[in-house]
């Protein structure tokens, strides 16, 4: 019989639908056998529990039966279950069912069992004469699973020469133990300078709290505690350290980079379907998110049975951990920071290409962040500070914002005019600082108002020169209205650039197939006069500037 995916948590079935007991047309131990097994296979709790005995049932609520399955199917990472019922042997008032069952884990691969289905006829009817066992043989006389995990550390992001973009750090947990303390005017105040918390938020963290317990204040990182180590050795204070992920130079690279976090809630199922304990910290955003796989490796696992006092009964199974592997970027770290350093805090982007590869050397957006935040002790205002500003800093204009190409694009249509365009170097044009192509009452402008005089077309390029584009222009359009689109396609604008690990935006490259598609409507000379430009429907991304004048540039 197929094998099926299901929640095994259960979570379909957060509570009992009415209870569907056997009736007098399902009379024999194989129809009541199948149809629990049946519902087994689709984790349908509520269909089981009704086909248990009526003793079993009041010895039994609904939701510690769905639990008894749904607590091993989570702990052994079962994805899918497979049951496959093998013989029925009866004799007089019971009944059994030999079934193979196999559970597809995500960290053990398969484990398979033998299995046996008791069943009981009372009151002229046939019940399941349900125990644990039923769910795995091993599972009878209170026996359970037990996962012990070894989980890797997580591998290095480093750039093109292997310096670090984001690697190792310690976090240190501040904390009390409240019987401990002897002055607590002078621990709270220090923990206060130290953390820049409220000396009455940091006894409201350990007020009503076991005196004899640990009691976490607030995180700082291992250069605060060695800054303020002196300070921080007062009978009551209590450090703690653990291992944490750090972004140096305050986050360079941030965009790009990304950051980590614990696992999501929303995502928890999704992690530990892959094979995660679910309490580790995972990639968020940019290469932290793409790389995750490599860069966590795989968590070392062993699965054990245990009695009700804990004692270990054997091993099931066992996967060996796996180290993450780094991830090496073609980044500059030191010309990533000064990129950075000079767009400061306006809106913008920088993309630095090495023109011979493509290797993105450099690829900043601004205002910029420092990724940081999201992994070392924050308060939520300096977090909020970055997520709710209107400037956007989290938003990465290099590869998702779209603007005008303006007289950037004018490399594309130079390059269609001497193509398609039939025109040299050398074609002569004058610009009095307007143009009238379509008539007075349609006067473009040159953005030199005084005019260029007379020039040619390579004259036109450097002096930038809106009149002679406006020209070249209205020429491609009468040689074909798809001409100078289609050297902006060829370009690379209106298509991603393949760019790895970055969410990128296509961009518009309009023409008259797009323009059709669009609004409806044809494609005019006015269409690719503007375009000529940079202007009218054209949205690039800068990373795509760089691409077109690399291209230039090899």
């Amino acid at each position: 019989m197929p094998s099926f995916a299901a929640d095994p948590t259960g979570a379909q079935n957060p509570t009992p639908l009415p209870i569907a007991t056997p009736t007098l047309d399902v009379v024999s131990p194989e129809q009541i056998g199948r149809a629990f097994l049946d519902a087994w296979r689709v984790l349908d709790y509520s269909r089981m529990y009704g086909l248990l005995t009526p003793e079993k049932r009041t010895e039994m609520a609904y939701d510690a039966f769905a639990a008894a399955y749904a607590t091993p199917l989570d702990t052994t990472t079962t994805l899918s279950v497979t049951i496959v019922p093998e013989t029925l042997n009866i004799d007089d008032a019971v009944a059994w069912i030999n079934f193979r069952q196999v559970w597809h884990t995500a960290v053990f691969g398969d484990l398979l069992a033998n299995n046996r289905l008791n069943l009981v006829r009372a009151h002229d009817q046939w019940w399941i004469d349900w125990s644990p066992a039923a769910i795995w043989p091993d599972l009878a006389d209170g026996r359970s699973f037990r996962v012990e995990y070894q989980i890797p550390p997580r591998a290095n992001i480093y750039d093109t020469h292997g310096t670090g973009l984001a690697v190792p750090a310690t976090i240190v947990t501040l904390g009390v133990v409240p019987s401990q303390i002897q002055d607590e005017a002078t621990v709270t105040f220090i923990l206060s300078q130290v953390t820049g918390l409220t000396i009455a938020d940091i006894q409201s963290r350990y007020a009503g709290q076991p005196a004899d317990w640990f009691i976490p204040i607030t995180d700082v990182t291992s250069e605060v505690s060695l800054e303020h180590d002196a300070d921080l050795v007062l009978p009551g204070i209590v450090r703690r350290e653990r291992t944490g992920r750090f972004y140096p130079m305050d986050g360079v690279g941030a965009h790009v980079i990304g950051w980590v976090s614990p696992v999501p809630a929303e995502a928890y199922r999704e992690y530990r379907n892959r094979g995660y304990r679910g309490d580790e910290t995972v990639g968020i955003s940019g290469l932290e998110a793409w790389g995750e796989e490599a860069l966590a490796g795989k968590n070392g696992a062993r699965l054990t049975m245990v009695a009700p006092d804990g004692t270990y009964l054997g091993k099931l199974a066992e996967r060996p951990v796996e180290r993450g592997r780094a991830v090496h970027t073609t980044l500059d770290r030191e010309l990533q920071f000064q990129a950075e350093q000079a767009l400061g805090d306006r809106r913008g982007a920088v993309v630095a290409l090495d023109v011979a590869t493509g290797a993105v050397r450099a690829l900043t957006s601004g205002p910029g962040f420092d990724n940081n935040i999201f992994v070392r002790p924050t308060e939520d205002w300096q977090l909020n500070a970055v997520l709710y500003d209107a400037n956007q800093p989290l938003l990465n204009r290099a590869t998702v914002g779209l603007y005008p190409a303006g007289s950037v694009f004018k490399v594309v249509t130079i390059a269609a005019a001497l193509g398609p365009g039939g025109m040299t170097a050398n074609s002569p044009f004058s610009c009095p600082g307007y143009w009238d192509g379509f008539g007075a009452n349609n006067r473009k402008m040159c953005w030199l108002t005084t005019g260029h005089g007379d020039l040619s077309l390579a004259q036109g390029l450097t002096g930038s020169c809106n009149v002679v584009f406006y020209t070249a222009g209205a020429r491609l359009h009468a040689v074909d209205p798809d001409a100078l689109s289609s050297y902006g396609r060829g370009f690379g604008f209106g298509q991603p650039t393949g760019l790895i690990g970055l969410p990128e935006a296509a961009g518009i490259m309009p023409g008259p197939e797009w323009k059709f598609a669009t609004y409806n409507e044809p494609w005019s000379s006015a269409d690719t006069v503007h375009l000529s430009i940079g202007q009218g429907y054209l949205a690039v991304t800068p990373l795509q500037v760089a691409r077109a004048i690399a291209a230039v540039a090899n």
